[in-house]
């Protein structure tokens, strides 16, 4: 018999539907939605596709989640996303190049 192993993930989501609203998943799911829009924007002004830019801010958002207990300011979120939705089209631009 084997034990089910609880990720941070889950453990986050069963405390929000537990009525916890203060864990860290829950706080990046309030700031995605209200800050989705404005993000999405600095995407497209990266990319020529809008496609290509809701991928590049997908990418960039995940990427958000895994470091999101790590950003100590969480004021700077907005540069720290730009900065990765950056470094990501950076990264895909210069796959593309070889």
């Amino acid at each position: 018999m084997t034990t089910p192993v609880c990720t941070g993930a889950s453990r986050a989501a069963s405390a929000t539907a537990a009525g916890h609203p203060h864990t860290p998943y829950a706080s990046f799911s309030s700031y995605v939605r209200a800050r989705g829009p404005v993000l999405l924007r600095t995407a497209r002004s990266l990319t020529a596709n809008p496609c290509d830019a809701e991928d590049l801010l997908q990418t960039a958002l995940a990427k958000t989640y895994v470091a999101w207990e790590r950003i100590e300011d969480h004021r700077a979120l907005d540069g720290y996303v730009r900065r990765a939705l950056l470094n990501t089209r950076t990264s895909q631009w210069r796959k593309r190049k070889v």
